[in-house]
């Protein structure tokens, strides 16, 4: 996506580098710079107006360091869910774990792939739902076979106390 902002008589063009759709619906423009970039006066200047922009509609902008974006073991954790972002599962899986969810609330990755509850759910059609959103896990923890698995709204709030992290590229 291409943004362009007025600085004096001169147009900028920028390019943000990633969207996150939240679950509440909010739009939030990220553009990833090193923390020497982001310290520039030019930029400073540059991400005032595009915040100022963006929140004309009700979107928000922010320049994210790329340490934070790197850090570990989320990376990691996302790369290895990404893998899997096209494997879906069949209907008849989908409805058996909506139904145990509904039923336990909580449960590990472990359980689902050692079919713990009487019905195995192969690692590649997990981690496809979990990279899609539509089952959540705490992704700046390790991901493991102890990992929990949280369906519904913002699980991971009602559970440990963090605010969900929903990226959608585009």
């Amino acid at each position: 996506m291409k943004v362009s902002v007025e600085l004096g008589r001169k147009q900028c063009n920028k390019y943000p580098n990633f969207k996150l759709l939240m679950r509440n619906g909010d739009i939030r423009i990220h553009d990833v710079k090193s923390e020497k970039e982001a310290k520039k006066l030019k930029n400073q200047t540059i991400t005032r107006a595009l915040e100022d922009l963006f929140s004309e509609i009700d979107v928000e902008y922010q320049v994210t360091i790329d340490t934070v974006i790197r850090k570990q073991p989320r990376l990691q954790n996302i790369k290895s869910l990404a893998r899997y972002a096209t494997k879906y599962p069949k209907q008849i899986e989908l409805l058996w774990l909506q139904q145990l969810l509904g039923e336990v609330a909580v449960i590990t990755i472990g359980d689902l792939i050692n079919g713990r509850f009487g019905f195995v759910l192969t690692k590649p059609i997990l981690f496809g739902l979990i990279f899609r959103g539509e089952l959540e896990i705490e992704i700046n923890h390790p991901l493991t076979h102890d990992t929990l698995i949280f369906s519904g709204d913002y699980p991971t709030q009602r559970y440990i106390g963090a605010e969900p992290e929903v990226a959608l590229c585009d």
